[in-house]
């Protein structure tokens, strides 16, 4: 009866072992499928995500240098408000790259857009519901030095409290 028993257990254990390997080796199947799918998987979006990317890149530059058009003295210009040479502005049309954004700000102002405006390509639809006498105060006001923009706001911030009172 040992012998029996000794023989099952044996029997088993063998067939568990058989089993064993063929479970591991499905799973290892699957996890070599899931793998390789994860792999192609993260590939196209790495794709995908560079490609928006280069996209935003390259709309960026291209409207920045429309803006500018070819003319060198409005190009001149920019350089001098950015405080650099006229070598770097030449190099991001160049290469395609986009300027830093520590210059994104002055750019708009320079050209006179919003930074909706260049890094999107869309209007602000704050700006599109201006009126033309707003579009133009705007303008106007954009153009005065920062003591005369400073005793605008004063007076004005006078003038309302007087109103309130």
């Amino acid at each position: 009866m040992v012998s029996v028993v000794k023989y099952r257990c044996q029997t088993f254990l063998a067939t568990l072992a058989a089993f064993s390997k063929r479970i591991l080796g499905i799973i290892a199947l699957l996890l070599n499928i899931l793998y390789y799918h994860l792999k192609v998987l993260s590939s196209h979006l790495c794709v995908k995500l560079i490609r928006f990317l280069k996209d935003d890149f390259v709309n960026i530059n291209q409207r920045l240098f429309a803006l500018l058009g070819s003319e060198r003295g409005k190009r001149a210009a920019l350089a001098r408000k950015l405080d650099l040479g006229t070598e770097a502005i030449t190099n991001w049309e160049r290469r395609g790259t986009d300027p830093p954004a520590k210059y994104v700000l002055l750019i708009c102002e320079f050209l006179k857009i919003s930074p909706h405006y260049l890094i999107t390509g869309e209007e602000n639809d704050n700006e599109s519901k201006l009126s033309e006498d707003e579009k133009i105060l705007i303008e106007r006001y954009r153009l005065i030095t920062n003591e005369e923009k400073e005793l605008i706001r004063a007076d004005l911030l006078t003038k309302v409290i007087k109103l309130r009172d």
